[in-house]
């Protein structure tokens, strides 16, 4: 494939112009609102190499332009083609609905102690993010723990079509997307694309064996299970610490729905033959940031801090755990749940039910949903509304659980004096 031969004559390839380095390959992406094809020429003139792109007007009187009929699917077939062509690699791909980032950074650390791997950078997880990510891999890695994301049907599956992943691992199945997935039974059959992939190419999955679910669509599948039969939280608070038989693992992990996330990493390791005091070292090494589960003292508090993202699963799992935190003073925080759609209503008069059981002695909702329920509970339709509110109150010795969608960004209400 001229191509590819190309691209690794390349330092690198990039699909943003203000990230050009010296000899990579710039590929030219459109959007909704851009057209990477105009930027083609300058990243030429700052240093790359070649340009791909899909506009014919451009590509005139330089053999540096490359012309394809379309940039995306030539990403994705490229990606493929790299990944491919690095036969001592071992892809892991992560799919599921929720901690699919928490479990593929805990992979990563493990791995990490057996050979060279490779983990999705940040959120690059989904049809463009996956192909980047393959084509940063290097014939230095061994192993590559490869995020997919979807949000609608037929995403996981073309994902693991441009992955082509030796094992895979679906997290759950929750009510993330119902919107695009058309309900939880459409969640289901989202993540049932994994499995299809694997069962018809003949590889295995790790698959959580207390998931009645996941045991259902996977079924055919050859399965590496983990669960219950690999250990036990015997400890909640602070953090979680596991118990895996001789395994003893002190996280800095919070919330019992954490457990799952932890057995997997340490099914993973044990079947890539990483000593279990190395897999106990690494996922003990594995800090939050990033605003996931993040634990920050906040001007004489304590704040969970796990406002990345949030659904119905993940918003009452978290809950349920708060709940049971042995501190006084619980306030809990809470913004709306996005991309739920005709579903939005009744999840969040779910979630307000649940807190109206919880015996947390403050509640704040934030976002125009939860400001859309009747209920007794503070309400402010804005994050700055928010603020404003928490600076006067001068809070001290409280512990705060944080959680929302991302575009309610609550932590610009105590990290940040300008939120918006």
């Amino acid at each position: 494939m001229e191509l590819y031969e190309k691209f690794k004559a390349s330092t690198g390839l990039t699909t943003d112009s203000r990230q050009i380095t010296p000899g990579c390959m710039f590929l030219a992406l459109r959007g909704e609102n851009f057209d990477g094809n105009r930027f083609a020429a300058a990243a030429l003139d700052q240093g790359a190499h070649y340009a791909v792109v899909d506009d014919p007007k451009i590509a005139v009187g330089d053999d540096r332009y490359i012309l394809v009929e379309d940039t995306l699917p030539t990403l994705q077939a490229l990606s493929t083609t790299h990944r491919l062509a690095l036969r001592e690699l071992t892809v892991i791909a992560v799919a599921g609905s929720n901690g699919k980032t928490t479990t593929k950074e805990l992979l990563h650390r493990v791995l990490s102690r057996k050979a060279p791997t490779f983990a999705t950078p940040g959120n690059w997880n989904n049809h463009i993010g996956v192909p980047l990510s393959l084509l940063s891999l290097t014939e230095e890695h061994h192993f590559a723990v490869i995020e997919i994301g979807a949000n609608h049907q037929r995403e996981n599956a073309l994902l693991c079509e441009i992955a082509r992943p030796d094992f895979g691992l679906v997290t759950n199945c929750g009510k993330d997307h119902l919107e695009g997935f058309g309900g939880v039974a459409g969640v289901i059959q989202a993540n049932k694309e994994v499995y299809d992939h694997l069962r018809a190419v003949g590889r295995p999955a790790f698959v959580n064996q207390d998931d009645p679910v996941l045991m259902e669509i996977s079924a055919g599948v050859d399965r590496i299970l983990y669960g219950s039969n690999t250990g036990q939280i015997t400890q909640h608070f602070p953090s979680i610490t596991y118990q895996a038989g001789p395994l003893t693992v002190a996280t800095h992990l919070l919330g019992s729905f954490q457990q799952y996330n932890i057995a997997s990493a340490i099914a993973v390791g044990r079947e890539f033959g990483v000593a279990d005091v190395d897999i106990a070292a690494a996922l003990g090494s594995y800090i939050p940031r990033n605003n996931r589960s993040q634990v920050i003292d906040w001007q004489g508090n304590r704040l969970l801090l796990d406002a990345y993202n949030a659904n119905p699963s993940s918003m009452s799992a978290m809950i349920a755990d708060f709940r049971q935190y042995p501190v006084e003073n619980k306030v809990a925080v809470l913004g709306d749940m996005f991309e739920l759609g005709e579903y939005s209503h009744a999840e969040h008069r779910l979630i307000i039910e649940q807190l109206r059981e919880s015996g947390i002695g403050t509640v704040v909702l934030v976002g125009e949903e939860f400001l859309r329920q009747d209920s007794e509970f503070h309400h402010f339709a804005t994050t700055a509304e928010f603020k404003a509110w928490l600076d006067a109150q001068r809070f001290s010795g409280h512990y705060f659980l944080v959680k929302g969608s991302r575009g309610i960004a609550l932590e610009k209400a105590f990290l940040d004096e300008s939120p918006h």
